[in-house]
């Protein structure tokens, strides 16, 4: 029986390593709850509430305040100490007083454009190398001059990273008027510093303005880097990685849980533990606050793919080279979209608009494109698996070359530029393609690297077929163009109503104009009377063995619920290709998308004139 928590209050509730499959846990508070290794397949939590129990968000505005009142303190104080060593007439202190003065200059201005990063830590570590070099082997008024600028220059950086950390966390728990409580609390640490520093033998007219300036500007560049990292700046994300660590730890953890398929549509996601989670096909659309979730290890680490799950809408944008394994993209627009070389293996696509997308070399593996509408897409070198669900694909046109849709789109299915693929047509496309790819796996032959090399040109029938004016069309069609070298792969009758026939021809053949003419020849044999017609063949007696043979094999295919034939050479003899488990200009198999082996059910070797293999289903 479903377990049902549906508008429930369970903050701070404990579910770790509990079987929760398809649970209802729709619009309740689970802020604070535990889901650590819990088994949530399935599971329902959209429009739930997730996050931090009021007591933990209270407990955090504490920790801001003190960071900040501790940066005002230090930062106060550091500057006291450099006030002190300028005014020292001690000797050396003050070249101490202005290397301290100059370097935090330095610090400051590295902070600025470079971040909270490597390039600070260099510097820092460079500075901090020379002052322990001049503590360790100077005499001791030197050595004390040193240590007063290591403290000063420290203070300074501390400060900032407080600040900055105080900040961060504040935003993170959306506490109002962050900036303001933390500038005036800081203000207020500062003021206590100057007190403890500055000496009562210094110059308050010289220690008062230095103190000050040391320390708002310690001040200000540490919130100008607390605000940066929260808009998501690179150079300051170790601030905004550590806030939102701290953060999470009290907020609701999913933390290796098995979340797979599981539905957040409309949840307030802020400071959940995703971490090591499976999140295999999980729905996060329109979910909220999912920038302050950590989500290390996982798809959603990647902004781009982050905001793509939550939206669903990938219009005209680019995600090459991704890896979207496992993504939940249903009903996504992604019109004009490019996927090349993406991995969109196991991923739902289910009822998403693919028109215009690029699947180039896309890996579809597993994948669930079920009702999923393809029109204009192009799928050139696309990777499916026996297991990638197409059913109901809606689909008027598709392209098998990449850069097919501008120029002569030689590369169009269907061919003919005038045609689309009416319903059921990509259904009777595809298939062959998904009944070979167990041949290719066991032959150990990339069928994307043998499409390459042929083209394939589709000829579909529907009603009122008449077989004897396919076969002269294909003849004739054969002697008008030799140059294309076509030849016969595939007899297929998916329907009752409907014949479908594939034949190779030549790379750099016109497809459209081909499929045209064709077209056009057996629209007009197909009108003749019975008199015309047998003028026609008494014209070609020569070659009316070849027609018969191929209208027997059409009247056969007409017969059967199923019927592929090997690829066979029509202009000249019929000759069938030589094995059917080589792969060559002849085979069946040198086509991307024409069948493997035979699939018949009464078809004899004699009709064809040479070797079939049958294989009922």
């Amino acid at each position: 029986m479903t377990n049902i928590f549906s508008n429930t209050n369970l903050q701070g509730a404990d579910f770790r390593g509990k079987t929760l499959i398809n649970t209802d846990f729709s619009g309740a508070d689970i802020r604070g709850a535990n889901f650590r290794d819990a088994i949530l397949i399935g599971a329902n939590f959209c429009n739930a509430k997730a996050g931090l129990p009021v007591s933990r968000v209270i407990s955090l505005i504490i920790v801001s305040i003190l960071l900040s009142f501790l940066t005002g303190l230090i930062s106060a104080y550091s500057g006291a100490l450099i006030n002190e060593l300028l005014t020292n007439s001690s000797y050396g202190a003050l070249f101490f007083g202005l290397t301290a003065l100059i370097t935090s200059i330095i610090l400051l201005i590295v902070i600025y454009w470079q971040g909270l990063g490597v390039q600070l830590a260099t510097v820092a570590g460079v500075i901090a190398a020379c002052l322990i070099a001049v503590i360790a082997f100077a005499d001791n008024d030197t050595a004390v001059g040193a240590q007063f600028t290591a403290l000063a220059l420290a203070g300074i950086i501390a400060g900032i990273g407080n600040i900055a950390l105080a900040i961060a966390i504040a935003k993170i728990i959306y506490l109002k008027a962050a900036f303001r409580i933390m500038a005036v609390t800081a203000i207020v640490g500062a003021v206590v510093g100057a007190l403890l520093g500055i000496s009562e033998e210094a110059v308050l007219v010289v220690a008062i303005p230095v103190t000050s300036l040391v320390a708002v500007a310690t001040i200000v560049f540490g919130i100008h880097a607390g605000k940066r990292a929260i808009l998501g700046n690179h150079k300051f994300r170790i601030i905004c990685n550590l806030a939102i660590a701290i953060v999470a730890k009290g907020g609701t953890s999913f933390y290796s849980a098995d979340l797979t398929e599981a539905d957040f549509t409309n949840a307030s996601l802020k400071h959940v533990d995703f971490r090591r989670s499976i999140l295999a096909r999980t729905c996060f659309f329109q979910v909220q606050k999912l920038d302050n979730a950590r989500v290390e290890g996982t798809y959603l680490e990647n902004q781009d793919i982050r905001q793509l799950a939550v939206t669903k809408d990938g219009r005209y944008q680019k995600f090459d080279k991704l890896n979207l394994r496992c993504v939940n993209l249903k009903n996504a627009q992604l019109q004009d979209a490019s996927f090349i070389s993406t991995d969109l293996s196991a991923a739902t696509l289910e009822n998403a608009n693919l028109s215009g997308v690029k699947l180039v070399e896309t890996q579809l593996y597993q994948a669930d494109l079920t009702n999923a509408c393809l029109t204009g897409a192009c799928i050139e070198n696309w990777g499916i698996s026996t297991v990638t669900k197409l059913e109901k694909i809606k689909c008027e046109f598709i392209y098998t070359q990449l850069g097919s849709q501008s120029g002569k789109n030689y590369s169009r299915k269907p061919d003919n530029d005038e045609e689309t693929f009416q319903e059921g047509d990509f259904t009777d496309f595809i298939r062959p393609i998904i009944k070979t790819l167990d041949l290719y796996q066991k032959q150990d032959i990339d069928p994307r690297e043998v499409g390459k090399q042929i083209k394939t040109i589709d000829l579909v029938h529907r009603k009122n077929i008449d077989p004897t004016a396919i076969a002269i069309a294909l003849k004739q069609l054969s002697d008008n163009h030799p140059e294309v070298g076509l030849k016969l792969s595939i007899l297929d009758r998916p329907s009752s109503d409907k014949i479908r026939i594939q034949a190779l021809v030549a790379g750099d053949a016109n497809l459209s104009q081909l499929s045209t003419e064709y077209a056009d020849t057996y629209n007009q044999v197909k009108s003749l009377s019975d008199s015309e017609l047998r003028a026609v063949l008494a014209k070609i007696a020569e070659t009316d063995e070849q027609i018969s043979n191929l209208n027997n094999l059409l009247e056969n295919a007409m017969k059967q619920p199923k019927f592929y034939i090997e690829t066979y050479q029509i202009q000249g003899d019929f000759i069938m290709s030589e094995g059917s488990k080589k792969v060559s200009s002849y085979d069946l198999k040198g086509a991307q998308f024409a069948g493997g082996l035979v699939d018949a059910e009464t078809v004899t070797a004699q009709q064809v004139g040479g070797n079939i293999t049958n294989n009922p289903e």
